[in-house]
C-alpha cells in the first residue's frame, strides 16, 4: 500500500508540474530548450578541457550578496515584529477594527535576538581572497599539474555539502543552495543561515545559533 501511495503521489506531482509548465511557465518550451542547450554545452566544455574551467570569483561575489540578503532579512524581521508589538500595546488593531464584527487582535510575538554574523563575514573574506588567488593562478596552469588541480576542483563542490543536511530536511545537503520551506517553488541560499530564515517564515521555532552558521 505504501509503495502504491508513493507512486500515486509521484504521478500527481509530475502531472501538476507538467500542466504548470505547458499552460503557464514555458508553453513553447523555449526556456526548457535553452536550459538543455546550456547544460549540454557545459558538459562538452568540461569533458574536453585539460583544466576544468572553474572560476571562483563570481561564486564568491554571489555568496557575498547572499550574506547581505540574510543580514537585511534579520534586521527587517526584527523591526517588523517590534513595530507590530508596539501597535498591539497601543491598541492600534483594536481601535481600527470594525465594532460590528467580532475581532480578536493578534498576539505579541517574541522579538528575534541579534545575531552574530562575524563567522560569516570572516569566512566570506577568506573565500574572496582565495578565489582571487586561484583565478590569477589558473592563468599560469600547465598540463603537467592539470590532473592534480582537476582532482581538487572536483572535490571543491563536494566540500560545499554537509552530511547532516538541512535541519528538518536532511535530504538537502548543499550548504549554499536549498529550496525554501515557504513557498516551495522558490529557492533559498546559504541553507544553514536560511534554515533559520525558513523556520521563522513557516512559524516554527528557529534553530540554534551554532546550527544557523553551520558551526555545530
Amino acid at each position: 500500500m505504501a509503495a502504491r501511495a508513493a507512486e500515486a503521489e509521484s504521478i500527481i506531482r509530475f502531472t501538476t508540474i507538467s500542466t504548470g509548465t505547458t499552460h503557464f511557465a514555458d508553453t513553447d518550451f523555449v526556456y526548457g530548450r535553452a536550459l538543455a542547450q546550456t547544460a549540454g554545452t557545459a558538459v562538452i566544455r568540461l569533458a574536453d578541457a585539460e583544466l576544468l574551467p572553474f572560476q571562483f570569483g563570481d561564486f564568491a561575489d554571489t555568496v557575498r550578496t547572499y550574506i547581505d540578503e540574510i543580514k537585511k532579512f534579520a534586521t527587517d524581521q526584527r523591526a517588523q515584529i517590534e513595530e507590530q508589538n508596539r501597535e498591539i500595546e497601543e491598541g492600534v488593531f483594536t481601535a481600527s477594527a470594525d465594532p460590528r464584527k467580532k475581532y480578536v487582535p493578534p498576539s505579541k510575538q517574541p522579538v528575534p535576538p541579534h545575531l552574530n554574523f562575524a563567522p560569516l563575514e570572516n569566512s566570506i573574506d577568506v573565500l574572496i581572497q582565495s578565489a582571487r588567488k586561484y583565478d590569477a593562478a589558473r592563468q599560469t596552469a600547465s598540463p603537467a599539474n592539470a590532473r592534480a588541480v582537476n582532482a581538487k576542483l572536483i572535490e571543491s563542490e563536494r566540500r560545499l555539502s554537509d552530511a547532516a543536511g538541512l535541519p528538518g530536511r536532511p535530504w538537502f545537503r548543499h550548504m549554499i543552495y536549498a529550496p525554501r520551506v515557504l513557498p516551495p517553488a522558490m529557492a533559498s541560499r546559504l541553507f544553514r543561515p536560511c534554515g533559520k530564515r525558513s523556520s521563522r517564515s513557516a512559524g516554527r521555532k528557529p534553530m540554534s545559533r551554532s546550527n544557523a552558521w553551520g558551526t555545530s
